[in-house]
This record gives C-alpha cells, structure tokens and sequence, in this order.
C-alpha cells in the first residue's frame, strides 16, 4: 500500500520528459531502475524506494496554478504544464533517511527548473 503522500516536481519546459529525468538522475551515486512509464529511485538497498512518474496537461497546470496561489512563486507555477510525481510507500520511512528524497528533489528541480511542493506540510521551493 503507498502512501497518499507525495511530492511534485511542477515545471514548464517543453521536450523534458522522464528519459531526461532518468539521465539527470543517472548521473548521480543514486540506483535509478526504469519500469514503462515510471522510475523506481533508492539511494541504499534496504532503503527507501521513490517511484517518479511524469504527468502533463491542462490538470497539471490547473494544479500548479492553485498551489502557487499567494506565493513566492505563484507566477512561476502559472506556466507549469508538466510535473514528476514522487510518490512511496511509507512517509515516516522516507522522512527517516530523507537524503535521498532531498537529492531526488534537488536533481529534478535543477534539471527542469521548477517548483517542488510537497503534500505533507504544504511547502514550496523553487529554482535557485
């Protein structure tokens, strides 16, 4: 059973797709597995698995724009049309050895330049 939370990479860049988002992450020390339309990321074997998979479209944008609304980044996530979802099994697990879905986070906002929201507090960061 996964858990309802989950954590979006909300970004606009036309021609990004999961393949680079498999590159961006291959070239990290993180094991990166690619199962049809979706990646299966873990940093160490007994720990915790994050699986990545890219939507698109109206939705997203609809998304994007009602979470940024009244942020730093609310103009940002107007033009948001793509997102890669984090999703995983256990919260408490993942935030326990949080270094790989931070570095997950981090590749993913870099390579697309967009806004990671997170579910569990409502949190945005963007691009550097």
């Amino acid at each position: 059973m996964r858990s309802d939370d989950r954590s979006i990479v909300f970004f606009h860049r036309p021609g990004f797709g999961l393949q680079q988002a498999e590159e961006a992450l291959r070239k990290s020390t993180l094991t990166v597995v690619r199962e049809g339309e979706s990646l299966t990321v873990s940093w160490e074997k007994d720990g915790p698995q994050l699986f990545i998979r890219l939507v698109q479209g109206d939705d997203v944008r609809k998304d994007a724009a009602k979470i940024g609304r009244a942020t730093l980044y609310a103009g940002l996530m107007k033009e948001c049309d793509s997102g890669l979802v984090i999703t995983f099994q256990d919260l408490d697990e993942v935030l326990d050895e949080m270094n790989t879905l931070i570095e997950v986070q981090r590749i993913l906002r870099t390579a697309t330049d967009g806004v990671v929201s997170r579910t569990w507090n409502d949190e945005l960061s963007g691009p550097e």
